[in-house]
């Protein structure tokens, strides 16, 4: 599927079954696997989350996906930051 962007006219094209495919390769690695994949893992949630409009309180607040993915790529803690939470939360916003 190809969409462009305004301003600039920005053609860009992605493929739904590839992304399908990349859900599936992240949601069946091991938690190790899965803090290696962080830098492809973010794109891909960002890609998603904007195909999905799922709009900043469930991306970028202080519990949204991509912020708690942030977080495990820069190894800083705090109360909401929890592997399996983030996990669960990476295989119910980012189905595709």
């Amino acid at each position: 599927m190809e969409y462009i962007l305004q301003p600039g006219n920005k053609r860009y094209s992605l493929s739904y079954q590839q992304l399908k495919e990349d859900y599936w390769k992240y949601r069946l690695m091991t938690n190790s696997e899965f803090l290696k994949s962080l830098p492809e893992i973010l794109h891909f949630a960002c890609i998603v989350g904007w195909m999905k409009e799922l709009g900043p309180d469930s991306t970028l607040s202080d519990e949204g996906i991509i912020h708690q993915l942030v977080h495990l790529l820069t190894g800083t803690t705090g109360p909401s930051v929890n592997m399996e939470d983030i996990r669960e939360q990476f295989e119910e916003l980012l189905n595709i």
